[in-house]
């Protein structure tokens, strides 16, 4: 039980329910009126809310990915890369800011190697961003490796859920 009210109170602030803590918290309204015995009848129960966005990994939408790393480290005429790009969708009704993007590399023996990828655009309702990527790898050891990357990483802005945003390959 979160609030008592009488019949006098006409509106009530819940904002202080933390969604976080109780993500299915239901509103139960209890009645009685031990002198006329009718208890007191709800006109409109209302409750408002600022939307968050929501978005995902949209492959269909284009991703190029690459399955192999190469290196030329003997040479190093120039710099060794890694590059390639996938979309992301702003799939809500609500706008996003500009979002972060982690980009990670794994060795076999889960080494990480962490590298700077640019905020995007912000992202409106509906619309897509397409997030493009090309890293210096000629540091890496030679090797085989798994690649992480993430949108919207740490809960970096408010998102309604969070497992559609990351690729691993």
């Amino acid at each position: 039980l979160f609030f008592t009210i009488d019949t006098s109170q006409h509106e009530l602030n819940i904002s202080a329910i933390s969604a976080a803590e109780y993500p299915y918290v239901q509103l139960r309204m209890h009645t009685q009126d031990s002198v006329e015995a009718r208890p007191y009848q709800l006109n409109e129960w209302g409750v408002e809310f600022e939307p968050v966005p929501e978005g995902a990994i949209s492959a269909n939408l284009g991703s190029n990915i690459p399955d192999t790393l190469r290196f030329y480290h003997p040479v190093h005429t120039a710099f060794d890369t890694f590059k390639g790009s996938v979309v992301f969708k702003n799939i809500s009704s609500a706008a996003f800011d500009s979002l972060k993007v982690k980009l990670l590399l794994y060795d076999k023996a889960d080494n990480v190697y962490p590298f700077e990828i640019p905020k995007t655009k912000p992202l409106n309702a509906g619309d897509t961003v397409h997030i493009s990527f090309m890293v210096n790898v000629a540091a890496l050891p030679e090797g085989t490796y798994n690649l992480y990357l993430e949108v919207n990483p740490d809960n970096d802005q408010p998102e309604q859920y969070h497992y559609n945003n990351f690729l691993y390959k």
